[in-house]
């Protein structure tokens, strides 16, 4: 067994070491674990936002299967727009169609018949043409200036009766005046909740402020029908043309709620 004091010379030769203190050794240790901690919280979160963030992209649009299907919608035609009820056009007057209903003799005869001199003030010779079915009831009072006309007119398909609406406006405005006669011919705007509505007068003026002999015409159209009803009485003037107009669209909402029957969504 060597003598313990062989050793004294043991670190003869070796560089000298200063020993750190233990407080010092103790704060070093403590920085170390802090730093190792912070690294393996960082790269927690770098995983977890790695791991939510793939589909977040995708969902994005960022992708090529996303931008792909993004442009299939864009590119994707519209519906066509219907342009007639589903069934087509009915092309005769429904069976029981109250022409009637609010006119001056609700106790009438309608007919399948259409005098289209009725159609629109006599000078303008304006009828109904290229209808497919029709039906018409007239009233005469005691008066001969009590009278009124009543139309449904069919006709093959909406385009057909928006033409003729358009062909009786412009027979109206191309007799707004009538050369060396008493005759005063108008357009009114009327609403009977119809898809194009219209109103006509035609008056004989006594004098520069008196207007008498009134016919007076409201005209509708809903799909391929279109609805009239004319008056005729002795009072003119523009009041009165106002009035009559008001008249014949309050007492026309039977037969025009009947109209849907034309129209492309029906009743």
């Amino acid at each position: 067994m060597p003598d313990l004091h062989d050793l004294d010379h043991f670190d003869q030769g070796l560089p000298h070491m200063d020993l750190l203190p233990p407080s010092e050794i103790r704060r070093r240790g403590n920085r170390l674990r802090r730093r190792r901690t912070a690294l393996v919280a960082t790269g927690g979160v770098l995983a977890a936002a790695i791991a939510i963030g793939a589909p977040v992209v995708a969902l994005s649009g960022s992708g090529p299967d996303r931008g792909d299907r993004r442009t299939d919608v864009a590119t994707a035609p519209p519906s066509p727009a219907r342009t007639e009820p589903v069934g087509g056009w009915t092309s005769t007057v429904p069976k029981g169609f109250p022409l009637l209903a609010g006119f001056a003799d609700e106790d009438a005869k309608a007919s399948h018949s259409l005098d289209g001199d009725a159609a629109v003030p006599a000078g303008c010779q304006s009828v109904f043409v290229g209808y497919t079915d029709s039906l018409v009831a007239s009233y005469q009072g005691a008066e001969s200036e009590d009278r009124e006309t009543r139309v449904l007119a069919v006709f093959p398909d909406a385009a057909t009766a928006s033409a003729q609406m358009a062909q009786f406006r412009a027979a109206v405005e191309a007799c707004t005046a009538y050369a060396g006669t008493d005759r005063v011919v108008g357009v009114h705007a009327a609403d009977l909740g119809t898809q194009e509505s219209m109103a006509f007068s035609e008056q004989v003026q006594l004098d520069q402020d008196l207007l008498t002999d009134l016919t007076l015409t409201v005209i509708g159209r809903i799909g391929n029908a279109i609805y009239l009803d004319s008056s005729y009485g002795a009072v003119g003037g523009d009041e009165q043309v106002a009035a009559e107009i008001a008249r014949l669209t309050a007492k026309s909402t039977g037969p025009v709620a009947a109209m849907c029957a034309y129209s492309i969504d029906g009743c």
